[in-house]
């Protein structure tokens, strides 16, 4: 069932993973909790726009296209429901993993 307090543990889930350098590991969780967020408050929210940040984060340091296109088609559309096509997130999230990779420092 969906509550706060498990979209929190999945972001942290997310975080954890992507901590220990298991970045494709990081994007279910993340994904989850981005989802799950959505389901809950039905609008734009600080924790929505949180975890939206940091599913994009770790699609934009991950190399496998098929799976960030993939990832992409799952959460684009329940995220635009909500926020909208024009949102600035959402904008963010269309072309997360298109652009250079981070260099490590």
């Amino acid at each position: 069932q969906d509550h706060p307090h498990i979209a929190e543990t999945l972001h942290s889930m997310g975080a954890a993973q992507e901590g220990l350098g298991a970045l494709t590991e990081a994007v279910a969780p993340y994904q989850q909790a981005v989802c799950m967020a959505l389901r809950i408050y039905q609008k734009e929210h600080p924790h929505i726009t949180q975890y939206l940040k940091s599913l994009i984060a770790i699609l934009n340091k991950t190399e496998d296209q098929a799976f960030i296109q993939q990832t992409k088609a799952e959460v684009v559309p329940l995220c635009t429901q909500w926020l909208g096509e024009e949102h600035a997130l959402i904008q963010q999230l269309h072309h997360a993993g298109t652009g250079p990779k981070p260099e490590c420092p």
